[in-house]
């Protein structure tokens, strides 16, 4: 379902009790005049073939509701009756949802689409600023595609139905099309500019596979603009590290590296991004194949992946054992050292973690006891395991300081 959400702000009236018009200037050279810039959209999007199932407005009990049915050709008495009502309300500041009810029906035929009109606050407290988002929400559908007119209304209300649309791409998997605004103060010639906030949208994205990165969800950064050129290296790791093969994964990080070193990326927001993608895949430098398993698991513990992180913290260990001249991904070899580098109390502690969250059995082993103490806390739990990630750093010899 295509929407379009405008609002409407104050208005202001000219000679004859008319509101003042505008020209709107799109990108295409599209000149559209009218008294508020969302009926300019509407319009525009139509002939460029986005047609909208539905149009919801959005205003204040003092917004100029009446400026609505200025454009309207139908002379019927009713609606010459509205006018007048909705000008005394929007004077007086006391439009009612009651009266919008009426208005719905007659806009919906003046924007040939489904339209509801729709009472906010002025959000000046935060219950206002709720209730904006909760009236939104009630109005969008699931996966609904979304455009938005920024342009009137209180300065700080764009910005809360910004925020909703943000909240919506996550709670309702709508995906935000278009995000417009009418630049009334940059006006040239009789026209005012009308801007596409497209960074804005790419911004926001990236921004949400960065934070899924975080948490180890590292398939969000596939499809991203600007990352066209790293997609098959970046699925390939992504399989990777799913099977637990650091070895192939290592590779595939490597040539991400190189890649994000070489150049910029070709996404202004993916650019903004870029050190810290380059930050995430260091793990691939490190000079040994016990150390990168370290970092891996570290990596997982931090974002609380346990089972990934203590499974790992364990292989690393069972690596820092091997000797030097043994192929460190031949099976055997790796069975034939398991347990021997349980020399302390930690060493025990982390094969019996291991043991219990690999098979989801209580805790067994003696160091059941202590497990049990921390394993209904997760603060207790994850100071633990953060220690644990000292233990074996200290173990395998790893400096910080050095690559």
């Amino acid at each position: 379902m295509n929407i379009l959400i405008m609002t409407l702000g104050k208005g202001r009236k000219e000679e004859g009790n008319r509101y003042q018009k505008t020209k709107y200037r799109f990108e295409d050279g599209t000149v559209r005049e009218t008294s508020f810039f969302g009926q300019a959209l509407q319009d525009w999007l139509s002939t460029d073939g986005k047609r909208m199932d539905k149009v919801i407005v959005l205003g204040t009990d003092g917004s100029s509701w009446d400026a609505l049915l200025e454009s309207t050709t139908c002379c019927r008495e009713s609606v010459d009756e509205l006018y007048v009502e909705l000008g005394e309300a929007v004077a007086e500041e006391r439009v009612a949802a009651g009266l919008l009810e009426s208005l719905g029906p007659i806009v919906s035929e003046i924007l040939d689409a489904e339209t509801v009109c729709r009472l906010i606050p002025d959000a000046s407290t935060a219950d206002g600023q709720f209730n904006i988002l909760s009236i939104i929400a009630g109005e969008i559908p699931e996966q609904a595609h979304l455009w938005m007119d920024l342009t009137h209304g209180f300065r700080h209300l764009p910005l809360l139905e910004l925020f909703s649309a943000l909240n919506l791409e996550e709670t309702k998997e709508v995906q935000i099309e278009g995000l417009y605004y009418g630049m009334f103060e940059k006006s040239v010639e009789g026209s005012a500019p009308v801007v596409e906030l497209s960074f804005a949208k790419e911004l926001n994205r990236w921004t949400r596979a960065v934070y899924a990165l975080e948490r180890g969800q590292l398939s969000a950064l596939i499809g991203l603009p600007g990352m066209e050129s790293l997609t098959d290296p970046l699925e390939r790791l992504v399989l990777y590290e799913q099977l637990n093969r650091t070895d192939k994964a290592r590779n595939e990080a490597q040539r991400l590296l190189h890649i994000l070193r070489e150049k910029p990326l070709s996404s202004p927001a993916g650019e903004l991004c870029r050190p810290r993608l380059v930050e995430h895949f260091q793990w691939a430098e490190e000079r040994t194949y016990c150390h990168r398993q370290f970092r891996s698991a570290e990596k997982a513990i931090r974002r609380r992946d346990y089972i990934h992180g203590i499974i790992l913290l364990n292989e690393t260990l069972i690596t820092h054992a091997l000797p030097n001249n043994v192929d460190r991904l031949n099976y055997d070899k790796r069975k034939a050292v398991v347990g021997t580098y349980c020399t302390t109390d930690d060493h025990y502690r982390l094969r019996d973690l291991r043991n219990m969250l690999a098979h989801g059995t209580r805790p067994s082993g003696r160091n059941t006891a202590d497990i049990m103490t921390i394993i209904d806390d997760p603060n207790r739990f994850h100071q633990e395991m953060l220690r644990l990630i000292e233990v074996v750093k200290k173990q395998i010899g790893l400096d910080d300081g050095k690559k």
